[in-house]
């Protein structure tokens, strides 16, 4: 016997099992349909092929998208690769309505995994056995090599070259018209193994249960304080919808961290305020702390519940997007309004565009719950109609403050009047009064250009300092009252003076 004979048998005796572990770059991804279907953009599927001449068994390997952060998309649980064959990867089956839509397949595929997702603009994949050894690789993380969205059309390797699978030359896009369901035309090559285990999918598996050996756990102070990796999965409460905050966006919270979720612009998700969410997402590099959500099944829906705005009063050091409440003292100031609160603390108030919210005058007492947006100076924006409410100048201790302002305004004028008097110089009755009038009324201007009362508004002095927007009925007719005295003293001081003059100019 030759020895080119015993090396036959020798490896005839290694491949005989008609299933083994294979760690070869003889098995690679041969068709990559990332464009989705006429039915579905979601409605995506690859090929795998086996270039050997033995079966494989795919068991334990997986598929991971490494444009970015390392993601595994998903781990196949059974079936195998048959020699010269293929088996055919799918995020949906003929018989199966998924979220996305249904599929145009029309064959089954050999397995199915909903959380296959194939990027159309950054598209790097690695092939994985069970061990975790790199098999094969697809795209160089840019844009897809081949394929179409219009018409629809597949990515299909060249097997006749030996290219790795990251150079444009190793693929095309199919022309081959196959057979698809669904209006339109469509190209591509879907081919099963034909060995097919008919295994009924979870519509909407966890991602955060199936990535949690790869995925770290973290919180939303982690991500605010960026000491988080690039992509994580945590647990936190929405605190303001897209509806009311911006479109496809909401405010999520953990206690005192804040942070916003952007939705996929595709996103069919429904949250509310009170959804609390564990999410898989990718951690945003811009300003402000933000979590991208990559697809719709990377978030779930734990539990619903209510929400509680945090007391601004307590609130020492604001962070951005708490959801927060406080009472103050309205005071507009140059086209924005600006609350103080009891304690003197100052923040400034705005409002989402298009919020409703009533007429608010200086010195109003205002109740408002909205998001903390700048932190110098701070400032919270209504978010929501109905969220401030204008309750008038009802607050007990700065009205009494006011009152005990009022007090000594009314004191001191007293003071003023007295001392004028007493410094006055024997004039004759008619002199005397028409200087005494000047004396109080120029004394009583001062004063009022130098009070201010809590709020910071000028008080006019003359009758007591007082706040004519906020007097009753009884006050103003006395006001008027007096205004009418007043002017007839002057004409009465005014023809006496000019008889007095007359009579001094007849002697």
């Amino acid at each position: 016997m030759s020895s080119n004979t015993l090396l036959t048998l020798g490896l005839g005796v290694l491949i005989a099992p008609a299933l083994v572990g294979a760690a070869s770059v003889d098995v690679v991804v041969s068709e990559v349909n990332w464009a989705g279907s006429s039915s579905s953009a979601s409605d995506e599927w690859l090929e795998l092929t086996n270039r050997t001449m033995v079966d494989i068994d795919l068991a334990g390997w997986s598929l991971w998208t490494v444009a970015g952060e390392p993601k595994e998309l998903l781990r196949v649980e059974y079936g195998s690769l048959p020699s010269q064959g293929t088996y055919l990867i799918a995020n949906n089956g003929p018989d199966y309505q998924f979220s996305g839509g249904s599929s145009t397949l029309t064959v089954i595929p050999d397995f199915v995994a909903s959380s296959l997702s194939l990027s159309n603009s950054a598209l790097r994949l690695e092939l994985r056995n069970a061990a975790g050894e790199v098999i094969d690789r697809v795209g160089d993380g840019s844009k897809p090599f081949a394929g179409n969205t219009e018409p629809i059309a597949s990515m299909q390797r060249l097997l006749s070259n030996s290219g790795s699978g990251t150079a444009q030359t190793d693929w095309q896009s199919s022309v081959d018209p196959g057979q698809f369901d669904g209006p339109g035309s469509q190209f591509g090559s879907p081919t099963a193994s034909g060995r097919t285990q008919v295994v009924v999918p979870v519509v909407t598996p966890a991602p955060m249960e199936d990535l949690s050996s790869q995925i770290p756990e973290a919180t939303l102070e982690g991500l605010v304080n960026r000491t988080v990796s690039s992509t994580v999965r945590l647990r936190a409460q929405v605190t303001v919808s897209d509806l009311s905050y911006k479109s496809r966006t909401v405010v999520i919270a953990d206690g005192e961290w804040s942070a916003e979720l952007s939705l996929p612009a595709d996103s069919s998700l429904r949250l509310e305020r009170g959804d609390t969410v564990e999410v898989v997402g990718k951690v945003s590099t811009g300003g402000t702390p933000k979590l991208l959500l990559g697809a719709d099944r990377d978030l779930i829906v734990r539990s619903k519940g209510s929400v509680a705005a945090l007391e601004f009063s307590k609130v020492s050091s604001p962070k951005l997007f708490q959801l927060v409440h406080l009472i103050g003292r309205a005071h507009p100031v140059r086209g924005s309004v600006e609350v103080v609160m009891q304690n003197g603390r100052t923040v400034k108030m705005t409002r989402r565009q298009g919020v409703v919210i009533p007429d608010v005058a200086d010195g109003d007492t205002v109740s408002l719950t909205g998001l903390v947006v700048a932190q110098d100076p701070e400032t919270v924006r209504v978010v929501e109609d109905q969220a401030l409410e204008v309750t008038g100048s009802t607050d007990e201790e700065t009205v009494d403050e006011a009152a005990s302002t009022a007090s000594t305004v009314e004191a001191r004028e007293l003071e003023v009047t007295d001392e004028t008097e007493s410094s006055v110089e024997e004039v004759p009755d008619q002199e005397r009064g028409l200087e005494d009038l000047e004396e109080i009324v120029g004394d009583h201007s001062r004063l009022a250009a130098t009070q201010s009362d809590p709020v910071g508004r000028k008080t006019a002095s003359v009758l007591g300092a007082r706040d004519f927007r906020n007097s009753d009925p009884g006050s103003m007719a006395s006001l008027t009252l007096a205004v009418i005295t007043l002017c007839a003293i002057l004409i009465i001081l005014g023809d006496s003076l000019w008889l007095y003059l007359k009579q001094k100019q007849l002697h």
